[in-house]
């Protein structure tokens, strides 16, 4: 799921103020400033103030934060089942034990926030992921593929290296 405009939506804990946007000033006042009461794009507080929001949300649906990976929320459901949340900035991945319990959060999730659903998990952070008969694959092809371009490597000769498969 994509949160749209989700830096727009954390309330600001201290008085901002702002000047009048270029072609918008009202004649006449154009010393006057503005107070904002919500974060704007380009304002240092804004990913700060978007993180406490989409938080404090997550936490009002009783998931708790991984103490020691941040973007990871975790929630304990009916027969020992898990849901799990991926924060990253604006982007969340959902899975869990229980497809329904994932439709309830999205649902929630939408009512709160204006968000778009991106389909089954392809691409993240530089990582593509197929789901295969066996399970999940998970490869940086592409992103590799754009390093070795940026640093004119690109025509380079692979090598192919041995991994062990229960790594």
């Amino acid at each position: 799921l994509d949160v749209k405009s989700a830096f727009l939506n954390g309330p600001l804990d201290e008085e901002v103020y702002i000047q009048q946007p270029p072609g918008y000033e009202v004649i006449g006042s154009e010393d006057k400033v503005y107070r904002l009461r919500k974060a704007l794009y380009g304002l240092k507080q804004a990913s700060r103030a978007w993180n406490k929001r989409i938080d404090s949300f997550l936490h009002g649906e009783n998931f708790k934060k991984c103490t020691v990976e941040h973007g990871i929320y975790v929630k304990e459901i009916k027969n020992g089942g898990v849901l799990l949340i991926c924060l990253y900035v604006d982007d969340l991945l959902i899975t869990g034990s229980n497809s329904a319990e994932i439709e309830k959060l999205k649902d929630n999730l939408k009512s709160e926030f204006e968000m778009s659903y991106l389909g089954l998990l392809s691409y993240f952070l530089g990582i593509e992921f197929v789901e295969t008969k066996d399970g999940i694959v998970m490869h940086q092809k592409k992103y590799i593929k754009e390093v070795l371009k940026r640093f004119n490597m690109d025509q380079c000769n692979e090598v192919c290296i041995l991994v062990l498969k229960e790594i």
